[in-house]
């Protein structure tokens, strides 16, 4: 079992600049890995993807995401112009329901590994990403798939496969957060780079303790359950519903 856990930063559509700042603030507070979002053009995707790996060089993980955002002609087109870059992985980039898509993208991405997300809803999904040989890696989150049982399954499923996996969420709050951190300790195929870094996004939480991923890393908590104390005033004052 892993006893420390790191984490994955993002980047948004951003100017290349910005992009190239943004990287570098996240790398002097110590990620390794960083997720840059593309789409709305692959030209602009590349120079946004070239200013990154420039301010950061070599010892930084780049992953990119497009959301399901481009056809699979274009997506082989920006897998080409990644090339130079050593990208981690590439997510997404058709949408969910073209498997036979995606495999067409894995087949011709020159060697970067292709991550399906919106294309994972369920067990009988990750089956069916398997079956069409669509892709090297799949993302999980504990809420999505619904609960800790649901997510090992597809986790030792995409293990047998020969697929690697992504454990986080976009946003969320510490509770799901530890959820996925624990979790995502207990398997070697879990790849490092957590995605769960909602806490980060937020300004509160309904735990009494904020969790603190700035740094990039977080030892698993010791004891038992989650390793997260609810606060009573926080969790009504946040009611909603």
């Amino acid at each position: 079992m892993k006893r420390e856990l790191s984490f994955n930063a993002w980047i948004g559509i951003v100017s290349p600049d910005e992009a190239a700042s943004e990287a570098k603030k996240w790398f002097d507070q110590g990620f390794r890995s960083a997720k840059i979002k593309v789409g709305g053009g692959i030209e602009a995707d590349r120079d946004r993807v070239q200013a990154v790996r420039q301010a950061v060089g070599d010892a930084m993980a780049l992953r990119i995401d497009a959301n399901a955002g481009y056809d699979v002609e274009t997506a082989i087109e920006l897998a080409r112009l990644m090339q130079p870059f050593g990208l981690q992985l590439m997510e997404q980039p058709v949408p969910a329901h073209d498997l036979a898509g995606l495999a067409r993208v894995r087949r011709s991405a020159g060697g970067i590994p292709i991550m399906a997300d919106e294309a994972i809803l369920d067990h009988a999904s990750l089956i069916a990403v398997i079956r069409a040989d669509a892709a090297d890696i799949v993302k999980v989150k504990v809420m999505k798939q619904g609960g800790f049982h649901r997510t090992l399954r597809m986790i030792a499923t995409a293990e047998a496969a020969g697929i690697k996996c992504v454990v986080g969420h976009g946003f969320g709050l510490g509770v799901n957060t530890m959820a996925e951190i624990q979790l995502a300790a207990t398997s070697a195929n879990v790849i490092d780079g957590l995605e769960c870094v909602g806490p980060l996004k937020t300004v509160d939480d309904i735990s009494s303790v904020k969790l603190d991923l700035s740094s990039g890393r977080l030892p698993l908590p010791g004891g038992p359950g989650l390793g997260v104390v609810l606060d009573d005033a926080k969790v009504e004052r946040y009611r909603f519903g």
